[in-house]
């Protein structure tokens, strides 16, 4: 099994406060919690291996150190990377044939932590139409099953939801 984790950013403070947004405590918090229960449910699954990527926006970027901080605690090798096409309007064709091309070895996951309405818009195009913006809220997100290689006609499996906040 391959794994795929799509995760909204934790809450941040207002632009107003500070333009470039970082976490706010409850954000710091929210995105440990995830940490903790992502790691916890790779884990079960014998995931060894996650690359998680971010956007360039500061709470993405804190929010992916925190949950890799996690990941490692729990004895799940990461590394953390900053890529384009995870900003809240980027278009997702780029980051969709990266994790296509770059799909991981069994038992390893891609993680992406992003922001609205890019990470819905993203679940969409990997085929889950049913699924609304309020499915990510801060600091929670999916977890996804990537096709089988050898089955062209087999989709993407959502598992598990992440709550977050």
């Amino acid at each position: 099994m391959t794994f795929l984790v799509l995760l909204r950013h934790g809450n941040a403070v207002a632009e107003q406060v500070d333009p470039e947004r970082p976490l706010d405590d409850e954000g710091t918090m929210q995105a440990c919690m995830s940490g903790l229960e992502v790691g916890a449910t790779l884990t079960s699954y014998g995931v060894k291996q996650v690359r998680l990527l971010h956007s360039s926006k500061l709470r993405a970027k804190q929010t992916a150190e925190l949950v890799a901080k996690e990941l490692t605690s729990v004895s799940i090798a990461t590394t953390v990377s900053e890529v384009e096409g995870l900003k809240p309007n980027d278009d997702c064709k780029h980051i969709v044939s990266r994790i296509k091309k770059e799909r991981p070895e069994s038992l390893n996951a891609i993680l992406l932590v992003g922001h609205l309405p890019q990470l819905h818009v993203l679940s969409t195009t990997l085929g889950f139409d049913a699924l609304e913006e309020t499915d990510f809220p801060l600091a929670g997100g999916l977890l996804i099953e990537y096709p089988e290689l050898d089955d062209p006609e087999e989709e993407w499996e959502l598992l598990r939801q992440f709550r977050g906040d």
